[in-house]
């Protein structure tokens, strides 16, 4: 199990969280590829995910 910083964890637990996330699946299993998951906010370094 991995460590959830205290801030993500404050902030699930807001009657409304601070903004809305997109998130998407492009499953390519069917012809051969992998899963790809990807996010429209950045993570906590600043990437995107």
């Amino acid at each position: 199990m991995q460590d959830i910083p205290q801030n993500t964890l404050n902030e699930t637990t807001k009657t409304e969280q601070s903004a809305r996330a997109d998130l998407w699946e492009f499953d390519l299993t069917g012809i051969g590829g992998g899963r790809y998951f990807f996010c429209n906010e950045p993570n906590g370094k600043g990437e995107p995910v």
